[in-house]
């Protein structure tokens, strides 16, 4: 199923990279409303950049992830006693398909989904149930950022809902192709 899952995503980055993506400006982008008078806007939760994707760097999503694993783990801290039961208890959490959630993205989605300016913002209905919203920005060369929102999205492969937000940031796509996926679980 992993290769499911990763082939899903390499086709969506295949889809968007040669959707074009108009000739845009190449300008950076503000969403700070066009404040002025010195004030500056709040900062940003962890949660709310994750939610925000396309206004953020790599680096800045990678830091907010971490940030929200960090605040969300709370557990014992103190070592553990290790035994075999435990060992493999740990490792089927960490690798068996059927137990780690990940995302899956709908493979509904294409390339006229993608505006001319390369953005994109539109939701789509889950295979098996619930819906998945998409709302990001991409370069003509399929170099982007999109935030998924997934409303109790049941794929076709899985038999639970997914519901939380993501954010995938495509950093290259040649020979070694780069991306990034954060995952909240606990945003609405």
């Amino acid at each position: 199923m992993n290769v499911s899952r990763v082939s899903t995503l390499f086709a969506l980055t295949i889809a968007l990279a040669g959707c074009g993506g108009g000739s845009g400006s190449g300008g950076g982008s503000s969403s700070d409303g066009g404040t002025t008078g010195g004030s500056k806007p709040a900062a940003k939760t962890p949660a709310q950049i994750i939610a925000d994707a396309k206004s953020f760097t790599t680096s800045q999503l990678n830091t907010a992830a971490r940030t929200l694993a960090d605040n969300g783990y709370n557990g014992s801290e103190s070592k553990a006693g290790l035994d075999i039961a435990l060992a493999q208890q740990v490792y089927r959490m960490m690798f068996d398909d059927n137990l780690l959630v990940v995302p899956e993205i709908t493979e509904q989605l294409n390339a006229s989904e993608l505006a001319e300016d390369g953005s994109i913002d539109t939701t789509l209905d889950c295979e098996r149930g619930g819906s998945v919203s998409y709302n990001g920005q991409f370069q003509h060369s399929g170099i982007g950022k999109v935030t998924l929102k997934f409303d109790n999205c049941i794929s076709f492969y899985d038999d639970f809902a997914t519901s939380g937000v993501a954010a995938i940031s495509i950093d290259s796509l040649d020979d070694a192709t780069s991306y990034s996926v954060y995952f909240n679980p606990r945003s609405a």
